[in-house]
């Protein structure tokens, strides 16, 4: 996870210590390790703006990405209601 922010913040030149105060405050909030991994396929997506890391919150992000996880399965879900003709109606 340390190298994918540190890929996401690249140009910003992020200093190393807020580079591994970012990441563990990460990796405690998610806990799990398939959630971390989980999470860092899709981190550029939670992952506030340069300008807007003094605000940081782990346990924002995470409740966010747990929102996001809960909208997706809704939405699978959903989906797979409808069936292979995408109907929308109840028998």
């Amino acid at each position: 996870m340390k190298d994918r922010i540190e890929n996401l913040y690249i140009d910003d030149k992020l200093k190393p210590e807020k580079l591994v105060a970012y990441t563990e405050e990460l990796t405690n909030a998610l806990k799990y390790t398939s959630v971390i991994q989980a999470f860092t396929l899709v981190l550029p997506n939670f992952m506030p703006k340069y300008n807007e890391l003094k605000n940081f919150n782990a346990l924002t992000i995470k409740k966010t990405y747990e929102e996001y996880l809960v909208a997706e399965e809704k939405a699978r879900i959903e989906e797979e209601r409808r069936g292979p003709f995408k109907m929308t109606y109840d028998f």
